[in-house]
C-alpha cells in the first residue's frame, strides 16, 4: 500500500505472558477484533467519505482500491486500510500539481469548457493547480478511533474476566 492508516494493538507479549493460560485464547480473539475493526474502518471510507461524504465518485476506481490487511508479530497487532494509486495521497494531504502546456495530438484544437462557456484553443499554457485537502483515510481512522479502543478493551475484559 503507497497510502494507508494503521491501528495496532502492542503489549500481546507481556499479555500473553501474564495470562499464560489464556494466551491462545485472547490472542485469537484480539486478532479477530482487530480484523473486524479493521473491515468497519475500510467500510466507513469506501462507503462514507468516498460515496459523496468527502469525495464524490467519478469513476470509482479509488473506491475500488481501499484494501486492509492485517499482520502480526511478536510485539502486536496491525490493521491498515489504504490504497496503492499516486493519487490518493493528493487528495488526502492536498498540495500543489503542474500542469505542463497542452497541445493537441490527433485534432486541430483542443476542447473544454471554462466556468460553462465552450472553448477551443491551439494550446494550455502550463499553470498550477491547487488541491485542497480532502481527508478520507486519516479522518476516518480518527472517527473510527473511539469505537475501536472499546471493542479491544471489551475483548480483552471478556476473555480475561475478573483475573488480574
Amino acid at each position: 500500500m503507497a497510502l494507508g492508516v494503521s491501528v495496532r494493538v502492542t503489549g500481546l507479549e507481556q499479555a500473553l505472558r501474564r495470562f499464560s493460560g489464556l494466551g491462545p485464547a485472547l490472542h485469537a480473539a484480539l486478532r479477530q477484533t482487530v480484523e473486524r475493526e479493521t473491515i468497519a474502518l475500510q467500510r466507513l471510507v469506501v462507503e462514507g467519505k468516498l460515496s459523496g461524504q468527502v469525495l464524490n465518485v467519478r469513476t470509482g476506481t479509488l473506491r475500488r482500491s481501499i484494501t486492509y490487511r492485517i499482520e502480526e508479530d511478536a510485539v502486536g497487532i496491525r490493521g491498515t486500510v489504504g490504497t496503492n494509486l499516486r493519487y490518493a495521497a493528493i487528495h488526502e494531504f492536498g498540495g500543489t500539481i503542474h500542469v505542463p502546456e497542452i497541445r493537441p495530438r490527433v485534432k486541430k484544437a483542443l476542447h473544454f469548457y471554462v466556468g460553462g462557456a465552450e472553448v477551443f484553443a491551439m494550446r494550455a499554457r502550463a499553470h498550477d493547480v491547487r488541491m485542497p485537502e480532502r481527508s478520507f483515510l486519516r479522518s476516518s481512522l480518527a472517527e473510527r478511533r473511539e469505537a475501536f479502543v472499546a471493542a479491544v478493551r471489551a475483548t480483552i475484559a471478556r476473555i480475561v474476566g475478573g483475573r488480574p
